[in-house]
């Protein structure tokens, strides 16, 4: 499992950036939308984990 850096921006203009766990990167999308809805704007950029 990966770790991805996370950056959801709605239409009400509010953005939120979090590090989600996901296998992939669909994964963490999905993820992020299921918790703030559609976003206007999303990005989702793997980080490297610290274990590896």
């Amino acid at each position: 499992m990966s770790s991805f850096a996370v950056t959801h921006i709605d239409a009400q203009r509010v953005r939120r950036r979090l590090v989600i766990g996901a296998a992939t990167r669909d994964m963490a999308i999905d993820f992020a939308e299921s918790l703030y809805g559609l976003a206007l704007y999303l990005c989702a950029v793997r980080v490297k984990d610290s274990a590896q």
